[in-house]
């Protein structure tokens, strides 16, 4: 923070304007305790568990009080830090979540909790933590030696306001989001059970289908066999040709991202070249991602898949790949992959070829097969607008956080605000 101070701002230290709370109280075995939690990514605190003083390991707790700073030592690198509400107020914390009273005639709670989600003050926090990285904590009385732009409360409660707005229209964003992505996997249930203006259905082993439909095996639907990909050191510099890797793969599909160079040089990895239309299934990773399906639509050029990936070539004259890859796609939401995959570690676990061959896909013709992509890509390109529209207004607060929160924007000269 070297650059200069703006007019009627100080820079000060989090000690200038919180001191570090007395609240400590003694356990009683005898009584329950609403202990208080911090989400990562400044998303709050919330009652974390509801427990007998009798099944408590400590002796002391500190109760908390709305308006106090509270954050969790151990995950300042997730941004855990918060103001705590008013249906908080009177939570317990652990000494693990250090609780701070604020100087209310010099900072305002909301202006303070958006200083503490700024990246920077996150940065300069995970600077000041001591131990080893897996167990690295921020001491409270090194949190008060933290540095902020400190404006006039008039001005505190200004920025916050516009912030605080931002940050809803953000949530708002979220939740159409979510609520697309619902409707989109009940019209994903109803088109794959009930297709396009059947009225005529009949029972199968996969349930009731349209009667014009057929049952077919997953494999007696495919061109080649499955296989798996290959894993190969990756070269430190790019070569033109490039490696997927798990985070590659997504709910939403292949995203292109978390790629890595491939070695031409090395002759295994012609066997893992990815052609278009090829589908691509996680075959290993933690039961919620296990089972992640993509489609490969060329881009990027000369791609390649690991060895924890499998690839399907669909046969299209009877199945074309979108569609083959939207049912697998559904069977992954249903839970279908999670229960059927196996492993001995509880977060890793696999799927494999005796898992796929008993996978049996209901198979309407090719018309209705691209009707039903076709209506499922309307919604998914109206999640992806969304998507869009998010990211923006993430990268807008960033932004503005940056100006408003130093004082290179000042909120009286340059911003509309709400009447005080």
């Amino acid at each position: 923070m070297s650059r200069e101070v703006p007019d009627g701002w100080a820079k000060v230290q989090m000690g200038d304007v919180c001191r570090k709370a007395a609240s400590t109280v003694q356990v009683s075995s005898r009584k329950e305790y609403g202990l208080l939690g911090v989400r990562w990514y400044g998303n709050g605190s919330h009652l974390h568990s509801q427990v007998s003083g009798s099944t408590l390991k400590t002796k002391l707790l500190n109760q908390v009080r709305s308006t106090q700073i509270v954050y969790n030592k151990m995950w300042v690198s997730k941004g855990a830090f918060a103001v705590v509400p008013s249906d908080h107020d009177k939570l317990y914390a652990t000494s693990e979540y250090p609780n701070f009273d604020l100087n209310r005639e010099k900072i305002d709670p909301e202006f303070i909790e958006h200083c503490m989600r700024w990246d920077k003050f996150q940065s300069d926090a995970r600077l000041l933590c001591k131990g080893s990285t897996s167990r690295a904590r921020l001491n409270p009385s090194d949190f008060l030696t933290l540095e902020i732009w400190l404006p006039p409360l008039h001005e505190q409660r200004r920025i916050a306001e516009i912030l605080s707005s931002v940050d809803e229209a953000i949530a708002a964003t979220r939740a159409v989001i979510e609520q697309t992505k619902t409707v989109k996997q009940a019209v994903l249930e109803r088109l794959l059970t009930r297709g396009i203006g059947h009225t005529r259905f009949k029972q199968t082993e996969i349930g009731e289908i349209p009667e014009a439909w057929d049952v077919a095996d997953l494999f007696q639907i495919l061109r080649e066999p499955v296989r798996n990909g290959y894993s190969p050191i990756s070269p430190p510099s790019p070569t033109g040709g490039w490696l997927l890797s798990l985070g590659s793969l997504s709910d939403d599909g292949l995203t292109g991202e978390n790629l890595k160079p491939a070695p031409l040089d090395d002759p295994r990895i012609v066997a893992a070249k990815l052609t278009y239309d090829d589908v691509l299934i996680s075959r290993s990773n933690t039961p919620d991602r296990v089972g992640m399906v993509g489609i490969y639509k060329g881009e990027p050029d000369n791609c390649f898949f690991p060895d924890l990936m499998i690839c399907l070539r669909f046969n299209e004259n009877l199945i074309i790949a979108d569609f083959g890859a939207l049912w697998l796609r559904h069977l992954k939401a249903s839970g279908h992959f999670r229960r059927a995959a196996a492993g001995t570690s509880a977060s890793m676990v696999k799927i494999n070829r005796s898992i796929l061959s008993q996978i049996r896909i209901a198979v309407p013709s090719a018309g209705e097969q691209k009707a039903i992509f076709g209506s499922i890509g309307e919604l998914q390109s109206t999640i992806g607008a969304a998507v869009d529209q998010l990211n923006t207004m993430i990268e807008l607060k960033s932004a503005l956080m940056s100006d408003l929160l130093t004082g290179r924007k000042r909120v009286t000269d340059a911003l509309p605000l709400a009447a005080e």
